[in-house]
């Protein structure tokens, strides 16, 4: 069984891989405008500076909670994706065998079930903002060009 600086060797060229693939080939969309299908209160602005640092002009936070998905969708989908695998134990499934014992373990932390059981915890607005912030990673999973 692999194990310690095996487990490493294993999963750097997976990151170099991902690294050359997202940075290179998938560059988020910095200027233009977006006709977007989904129910926003009204026009949301993202303005970029010079080191294109986004700024959300919004008249609702659900409007920014979907707008920072968007911006999350578009520039974090990956990050996203792999921490999640990650948490949910079921990162193997992805990278291969080199890390099922991460997988075992984190699996035996439960941390799907701890956050699947915090989540009825959580107010109602909450989960409107949680659910505007998802809708905004799912857009930009279907519009732009993502892993």
């Amino acid at each position: 069984m692999a194990s310690g600086p095996f487990v490493c060797l294993a999963v750097i060229p997976v990151i170099v891989f991902l690294f050359v693939e997202l940075i290179i080939f998938r560059t988020p969309l910095y200027t233009g405008v977006l006709n977007v299908p989904h129910e926003l209160d009204s026009e949301v602005t993202i303005i970029r500076d010079d080191m294109a640092v986004p700024t959300i002009k919004a008249s609702s936070i659900n409007d920014a909670a979907f707008a920072e998905g968007v911006l999350h969708g578009q520039e974090r989908l990956w990050q996203i994706d792999v921490l999640r695998k990650l948490m949910a134990g079921r990162l193997a499934e992805w990278v291969g065998e080199a890390v099922v014992p991460i997988d075992k373990f984190n699996r035996l932390l439960g941390f799907k079930q701890v956050c699947e059981q915090d989540l009825t915890m959580v107010k109602p607005q909450t989960i409107k903002l949680l659910e505007a912030y998802a809708a905004g990673i799912n857009y930009a999973s279907e519009t732009f060009r993502l892993p």
